[in-house]
């Protein structure tokens, strides 16, 4: 898709808060430069709640499967096949730290094609004027709401997590 059919006021309208930073890093994306990505700092340090406030809940999804696969992953090789009584601690750091690395560089790009995506479905929808534009901002902007239940998220693995340790035990 050409990104010249994105306009500022769109993207503005979808991003909301701190719009301006936000076009500013994508400004090269846009401009058609490639391999040019700012680093987002709060993907790198706090990705998930990073992306539950600004709406991004498939690629949120997609952190938590990616999470959930490497814990599973690391059962597997440490405890089943290599007989260690638990993983090292180092596997789980290093993997969080690569992870981290990837959300940072990669954040500014997902989070332009959620705002791109949230454009396209809103186009389909024929809104003109002040309507398009409110339908823009209601389907982008935050919702610190969605940062809670992200937090809920992880008490609740944390719970499940305890719960099969001391079944185990």
């Amino acid at each position: 898709m050409d990104l010249d059919q994105y306009s500022h006021e769109e993207l503005s309208a979808v991003v909301g808060p701190k719009s301006e930073t936000y076009l500013e890093a994508w400004a090269p994306i846009l401009s058609g430069k490639k391999s040019t990505n700012r680093f987002h700092f709060a993907g790198f340090f706090v990705a998930p709640y990073w992306m539950a406030y600004r709406k991004m809940k498939n690629v949120a999804a997609a952190w938590f499967v990616v999470v959930c696969i490497s814990v599973v992953m690391e059962y597997l090789v440490f405890i089943r096949i290599l007989g260690r009584s638990e993983a090292p601690a180092l596997a789980g750091s290093l993997f969080g730290l690569i992870l981290a690395i990837v959300c940072g560089y990669w954040g500014n790009t997902w989070y332009l094609s959620h705002v791109k995506e949230v454009v396209d479905s809103v186009r389909t929808q024929g809104l003109t004027g002040e309507a398009y534009f409110e339908e823009l901002a209601k389907r982008g902007g935050t919702n610190p709401s969605y940062v809670f239940m992200v937090l809920g998220v992880f008490i609740g693995f944390f719970i499940l997590g305890f719960l099969v340790g001391k079944i185990q035990s």
